[in-house]
């Protein structure tokens, strides 16, 4: 088989030494809160690393991000979803969150300063909070929201008193019992969400398919643009290689959440509400486009991100095996404290589906002889390596990269050295042009 290397970028970060916690600030002569001077170059965050994680779904983004933060290196977790159902639970209206305007400020704003998951994460994590159940760190943290009413989190975000969480109570999930920052201002922060998170209800309704993914990137390209110059920024693609595992992921997800999948179904002869993760099996209908919908999702989703930066491409795969080289090499040089977070307690951040892939699969010989012609589908479906892959392309004379579910696809060497976009996909098309 053919081995590819993955070549390390060799990014110099400079990390500022972690001061007191207090009032969060671009101004120079900031005073902390016992009333001195902020030891990281006076109020200066420019040195500060901001992630920006545009991830795809079933990713092991609920587990990277809580291992990021378990690190103190404070990201908000799933950041723009949920937002009117967080105004619904608090009577409120979300319209003044849900325009594009305001959705942009919160991305721009938790690229700057350690913020909460969602706006009203705070209040509705506070929301009947019982101070005798929860650790103290966390009733203090409510205690602080008691203290917010009066000065709400407001579009365009910018008043750090009322949108930051310092603290880090916040941002991973809306009962999380702990807060990962207790003492220190993390000097490394960012936001992870959805790659097709939408800017507003409108951009779905109003306009096509094509259109919207137009305008969210032209919004991110310029929240990029904005944040550079004043922070360390890493622009971060999450994504799955091994498409026979996802697809799995995927179809049990779909099952879940009560969604309509047009290639399988869960098998009508277990029973979904009673059996373990581990017994259930689908059924598939239609195997090349079970496999093709999620390459062309994948493929979507590296085109999308690519246009708004060369980003570093962070998979599932190497999560899985080792996530503290994973995160050694995003954050090159960080060192942190490692704080254990039994407290949160979340399905997703295990691996929900570790057997083969055709033992969660009813008519698995029938897949498996379907998928014959295809080479990667056909390999990954057999496969028990735990690697990254690369992804079946071809590339047209005009540049256009597509799926050819005909090409080949190899796993990734061992080293689980990140690499860019540019970078995968070349290494992609000398998998697929090596057959």
């Amino acid at each position: 088989s053919l081995r590819l290397g993955r070549t390390m970028l060799a990014v110099a970060v400079t990390l500022l030494p972690l001061g007191t916690l207090g009032a969060w600030s671009d101004k120079p002569d900031v005073l902390s809160s016992n009333h001195t001077i902020r030891a990281n170059a006076v109020g200066d965050h420019s040195k500060d690393v901001a992630l920006m994680i545009m991830k795809g779904t079933r990713t092991a983004s609920t587990f990277f991000c809580l291992e990021l933060n378990k690190r103190g290196i404070h990201v908000s977790q799933e950041a723009m979803l949920d937002w009117d159902s967080d105004a619904q639970m608090l009577h409120v209206s979300p319209d003044e969150h849900m325009t594009p305007a305001s959705r942009r400020a919160w991305i721009v704003e938790s690229l700057k300063r350690p913020m909460p998951k969602t706006p009203l994460a705070i209040e509705r994590a506070c929301m009947n909070v019982n101070y005798d159940f929860l650790p103290r760190k966390k009733a203090l943290g409510c205690l602080a929201a008691d203290q917010l009413k009066s000065n709400a989190c407001v579009p365009p975000y910018t008043d750090a008193k009322s949108c930051s969480d310092l603290h880090g109570c916040f941002q991973q999930t809306y009962y999380q019992r702990i807060c990962f920052t207790d003492s220190s201002e993390p000097t490394v922060y960012g936001i992870s969400f959805d790659f097709r998170a939408t800017m507003s209800v409108a951009d779905l309704s109003k306009v096509s398919w094509d259109e919207a993914v137009d305008r969210r990137v032209a919004v991110y390209q310029d929240i990029v643009k904005e944040v550079a110059p004043q922070r360390q920024l890493k622009v971060v693609a999450q994504a799955r290689t091994n498409l026979a595992r996802w697809a799995v992921s995927m179809s049990f997800h779909k099952a879940e959440w009560g969604e309509d999948d047009a290639n399988c179904v869960v098998d009508s002869k277990v029973d979904v509400e009673n059996q373990k993760e581990e017994q259930r099996k689908i059924f598939v209908k239609n195997p090349i486009a079970m496999f093709n919908d999620m390459a062309q999702d994948f493929l979507s989703q590296l085109k999308t991100v690519r246009r708004v930066d060369n980003a570093v491409c962070v998979f599932y795969e190497d999560l899985s095996r080792n996530v503290s080289l994973v995160v050694s090499n995003l954050v090159p040089g960080y060192h942190s404290t490692y704080v254990e977070a039994e407290e949160i307690k979340d399905y997703n951040v295990k691996k929900q589906h570790p057997n083969k892939v055709e033992d969660y699969i009813s008519n698995s010989n029938e897949v498996e002889k379907a998928l014959r012609k295809y080479p990667c589908f056909h390999k990954q479906f057999l496969s028990e390596d735990e690697r990254a892959w690369t992804i079946p392309i071809s590339k047209s004379d005009d540049g256009e990269i597509w799926i050819d579910e005909t090409a080949e696809c190899e796993p990734l060497d061992e080293t689980m050295d990140l690499v860019t976009i540019d970078k995968y996909v070349e290494l992609s098309l000398a998998a697929s042009q090596a057959a």
